[in-house]
């Protein structure tokens, strides 16, 4: 089963989304509810016996191709329906349904999700409440909303298409917090990719020394970059994004590439930090949430955030910012990360790193407690 650990945060606001979600939702979300309505006697609505002897087998469905399997665990048995994924043939993909059922007697189901990106840390998990059922949102482990009321059963959510999922909650959340297309991201990732041989070549470089305070506020000028304090120049060679990336490897602080991309009227930058009024609302709250436990939103202090919460970080200052980039500094780090929206409306963090390209994974592989500070560039 997917781990339970999430990070609880408010609703935020965010431009409206372009093609609208009902077009999104023709358009085609891999709703695998079609194999799930014809398996329901079988797997979801069947004794334990009858469900863990299903085994596993690969099956047609309006989502494609999907493999559908019953583990059994020594509490409970966690019926999937695993849709394939675009990224990774070795992960669950986007519409991929997870349903946990208790070894007790009645084998209840105790939640159920369904994942809105090909990555586990983005899904609806449904849970009853009373008489009916309730739902949280959560994106990149942030909660975007919690609380969704279901007058239903969550069997019977279970067979509802994803459309009527978010036609049903669409008074009371805005699901243009989870599905958006298109933006500047797009364009700000071609054109980093276009200069990435440029970028390797400066990243070979050896930075400037740091010997005194005032150097670790300053900059070491790159080829295409204005000096520290200089304005910047209208016939500089190069992208603009290749100009700021460049910034961010040579930087010896985020004050110093704050301070930086402002004297040069590259754009406006601002380091993501969290208020300590708005830290208070991230904490626990297990009222009628029951089996789901929340953790604390990790704290943000004066090394920065944890690598492991960053995307929950970035996703929600996203909502509040659209068509942001972002440079992220930590010991022995130095990143831009661009997010950007794919025609299926999925969320991709295109990574930049020493010149080259690199994925969310890789980025962040090993380093999930080192702490980083991230500023906001608008792009």
């Amino acid at each position: 089963m997917l781990a339970l650990g999430l990070l609880l945060l408010p609703a935020i606001g965010v431009a409206d989304a372009s093609p609208t979600i009902e077009k999104f939702i023709s358009k085609g979300f891999p709703d695998n509810a079609d194999l799930r309505g014809k398996l329901f006697s079988y797997v979801i609505g069947a004794t334990k016996d009858v469900a863990v002897n299903y085994g596993e087998k690969r099956l047609q469905s309006s989502a494609g191709m999907v493999t559908v399997r019953v583990d059994k665990r020594s509490t409970d048995f966690v019926v999937q329906f695993l849709n394939p994924n675009a990224s990774d043939p070795s992960q669950p993909g986007r519409g991929s349904c997870f349903v946990q059922r208790s070894n007790a007697k009645g084998n209840y189901i105790l939640q159920a999700r369904i994942l809105l990106e090909d990555d586990p840390s983005c899904y609806i998990s449904f849970y009853p409440s009373g008489s009916g059922s309730r739902a949280d949102v959560v994106m990149y482990g942030a909660v975007v909303k919690k609380g969704l009321f279901f007058s239903d059963m969550i069997y019977r959510i279970l067979l509802l298409s994803f459309a009527d999922i978010v036609d049903s909650t669409s008074r009371s959340f805005d699901w243009g917090l989870v599905f958006r297309f298109g933006g500047k991201g797009s364009d700000y990732v071609a054109e980093l990719r276009s200069a990435a041989p440029a970028l390797a070549e400066q990243s070979a470089a050896p930075a400037a020394p740091l010997s005194s305070p005032q150097a670790r506020i300053a900059l070491a000028a790159a080829p295409g970059l204005p000096a520290f304090g200089a304005q910047a120049d209208p016939s500089d060679k190069g992208p603009r994004p290749a100009r700021i990336a460049a910034a961010i490897d040579k930087a010896s602080s985020a004050e110093a590439l704050i301070l930086e991309l402002g004297a040069s009227g590259e754009t406006a930058s601002r380091e993501i930090a969290l208020a300590p009024d708005a830290a208070a609302a991230f904490t626990d709250d297990k009222g009628e949430v029951g089996k789901i436990v929340y953790s604390d939103f990790p704290r943000y202090d004066g090394r920065g955030i944890a690598l492991s919460a960053l995307r929950a970080a970035l996703y929600l200052d996203l909502l509040a910012n659209p068509d942001s980039a972002y440079a992220i500094m930590g010991e022995g780090l130095r990143a831009t990360v661009v997010p950007a929206f794919d025609d299926a409306g999925r969320l991709v963090f295109s990574v930049f790193s020493e010149g080259k390209e690199t994925s969310w994974d890789d980025f962040a592989a090993d380093r999930r407690d080192l702490k980083v500070r991230a500023v906001r560039i608008q792009a």
